[in-house]
């Protein structure tokens, strides 16, 4: 395919890699050569040059490639010629095998004076040619190319590809990685492709995300990711790509929905504090949370970690067991300390979670009635005319409940998770 494309360009193009006139009267020259145009990125099949009219070779003879002075490869020359609306002759340097030249050097394709002459008139050849051209150690940097937008207002990753000046393919499974400002966030899957004579890489459908109004991300394509497509061993350079986001609908909340501490009747000593997520989430590196005061001075800074249970994200740090009396305290997520693992990137905002020191949120424990959690249902049993309140644990309100002359009453739960439930002033935790 490379061979006949570049076959074409001659045929129709009068290119500078070497003299473009066909015969200044007693010297052949070749208006084109397929090589010196453009870095080689492809192994080296064969060599041709094209003339202004039928032309011959000499019988045995050869052509040769060179590098630093020495001979690296040697061909044998064989002649063609095409009619159409004018004759076009063509002088090939045929090799006994394909070459893979090694990469990051500078080559020349040598013809010695006299191997090409004129059909008609044998007097009439070529002074020695000398065309030189390189293959190159690696493919570069890519460019952005952005569809609809600019770097200060990317929408989707759906509106970006990365470009390269050569024919490209994936070397294994490439990601590239994301940052938002600064901290690294996403590992993107690539499709590699190309498409006249340029590599495209784009990121991976299914992968798409939006891009937050006003943060600053970049694009990192690691080194070696990418390789021209037909020399593997010639890879790109480590591309960095920096833009501004300019999706300006709400991003999804990252939050957590239960806390460790609520339900404890003493928080006047604090030790371990886990924050629970429903939804798949990582930490920024050197995550921390902060023990504070009521009046928000930081008493104390914990690294924190991330593990799984149950469906659940948990958010655990560690203040030693603090004593902090009976004057209550605040624990604080500072803001970009939980990013959301998977579609679009979202961070929590600063978080303060207030405790009185020794009245946290009551537990399960129930005296007067009994309440079970079973498939999705919640049960509360032993009242008779109490309104019963049941909230998500950020307080959002899911409904007010009367059980009228019954002693029972039974909740469908909306989904998975932990919830409070409001009896008598009381709150409780349930979680299923």
């Amino acid at each position: 395919m490379k061979k006949i494309y570049a076959f074409l360009i001659g045929l129709f193009l009068f290119l500078a890699a070497v003299p473009a006139s066909a015969d200044n009267g007693d010297r052949l020259v070749p208006e084109y050569c397929s090589v010196g145009e453009k870095p080689l990125y492809t192994p080296l099949e064969d060599v041709f040059f094209l003339f202004d009219g039928a032309i011959a070779v000499s019988d045995g003879a050869t052509a040769s490639i060179v590098c630093d002075g020495e001979t690296v490869a040697e061909g044998t020359m064989t002649a063609s010629n095409y009619t159409g609306s004018r004759v076009q002759g063509t002088a090939s340097i045929i090799f006994s095998e394909v070459l893979l030249l090694p990469k990051g050097k500078s080559y020349e394709v040598v013809v010695p004076a006299g191997t090409i002459f004129l059909a008609d008139n044998p007097d009439v050849g070529n002074d020695e040619l000398r065309v030189g051209f390189d293959v190159p150690s690696d493919i570069g940097t890519a460019d952005l190319e952005l569809v609809g937008c600019d770097v200060n207002s990317v929408v989707s990753s759906d509106r970006m590809t990365l470009m390269f000046d050569t024919e490209t393919e994936a070397v294994g499974n490439p990601e590239a990685l994301l940052y938002r400002e600064g901290v690294a966030v996403r590992s993107l899957p690539l499709s590699v492709t190309w498409d006249w004579d340029l590599g495209q890489v784009r990121i991976a459908e299914g992968s798409e995300i939006n891009f937050e109004d006003g943060v600053n991300y970049t694009l990192v394509l690691p080194e070696g990711s990418v390789s021209a497509a037909y020399r593997q061993d010639i890879t790109n350079l480590e591309t960095r790509i920096d833009f501004t986001g300019g999706y300006t609908e709400p991003m999804p909340s990252v939050s957590y929905v239960w806390c460790s501490l609520f339900g404890e009747s003493d928080v006047s000593v604090v030790g371990e504090v886990s924050f629970y997520y429903n939804m798949a989430i990582m930490l920024s590196p050197d995550a921390s949370l902060q023990l504070c005061d009521t009046d928000y001075n930081v008493i104390k800074e914990a690294t924190a970690t991330l593990s799984e249970a149950d469906g659940q994200w948990i958010v655990t740090a560690d203040f030693g067991g603090v004593e902090v009396g009976d004057g209550g305290f605040v624990i604080v997520i500072p803001e970009g300390t939980v990013i959301s693992a998977t579609g679009d990137v979202a961070v929590n905002s600063r978080t303060s979670v207030p405790f009185s020191g020794t009245t946290g949120i009551d537990g399960t424990v129930c005296k007067g009635f009994s309440m079970t959690c079973n498939a999705g249902r919640l049960n509360i049993s032993g009242i008779s005319g109490i309104d019963v309140s049941l909230f998500t644990v950020d307080g959002k309100s899911i409904g007010i409940y009367n059980t009228g002359n019954q002693s029972s009453l039974s909740i469908d739960l909306p989904h998975r998770g932990i919830y409070l439930v409001k009896v008598n002033g009381k709150s409780y935790k349930v979680s299923f």
